[in-house]
C-alpha cells in the first residue's frame, strides 16, 4: 500500500466515527516520517444520521482551516447509504479557478474541525499522495 500512496492518487487514511457535534479538530491522517502529504479529496459517507445542517473546515494546522477555509456545507449528507466529496476549489468572479496546492509536511496532522454542529457522526476517507 506505502507504493501506491507514492505512485498514485490513493485513499491514505479512512476513519470511522467522526463526531460532528465536536467544535475540536479531530485527525484524520498523520504524514508519515520523511514525507510530505498533497491531499486532493476527503469523502464523508455513512453518516449515522442526516447531517444536511452540519459544515466543517478542514486542514492541517490547528484551525483545520488551511485546505479548505470556508466551512464545507454537507447538504447532501442525508443519512447511511449517502456520501460527499469535499476537495479545495477557488472561485473568482463566479468562475471557476485552480486551487492552490496545498503540501503538508512529515508530522502533520490533517483534520477536520465540525463548525454547525450536528448530531451524527460520520465515516470520513482521505485521498491524495506522498512524496
Amino acid at each position: 500500500m506505502s507504493a501506491l500512496r507514492e505512485n498514485a492518487i490513493a485513499r491514505v487514511a479512512t476513519v470511522t466515527g467522526v463526531d460532528l457535534n465536536s467544535a475540536s479538530k479531530q485527525t484524520l491522517f498523520t504524514v508519515p516520517a520523511g514525507k510530505s502529504f498533497f491531499p486532493v479529496m476527503v469523502v464523508l459517507r455513512n453518516a449515522s444520521a442526516a447531517a444536511t445542517t452540519s459544515d466543517a473546515d478542514i486542514g492541517g494546522n490547528a484551525a483545520a482551516d488551511d485546505w479548505l477555509p470556508d466551512k464545507a456545507h454537507f447538504d447532501n449528507l442525508s443519512g447511511v447509504g449517502s456520501a460527499v466529496a469535499v476537495y479545495p476549489r477557488g472561485i473568482a468572479s463566479g468562475s471557476l479557478v485552480a486551487p492552490a496546492v496545498t503540501e503538508y509536511a512529515a508530522g502533520t496532522e490533517f483534520g477536520i474541525k465540525p463548525g454547525t454542529l450536528n448530531s451524527a457522526t460520520v465515516d470520513v476517507d482521505v485521498f491524495g499522495y506522498l512524496i
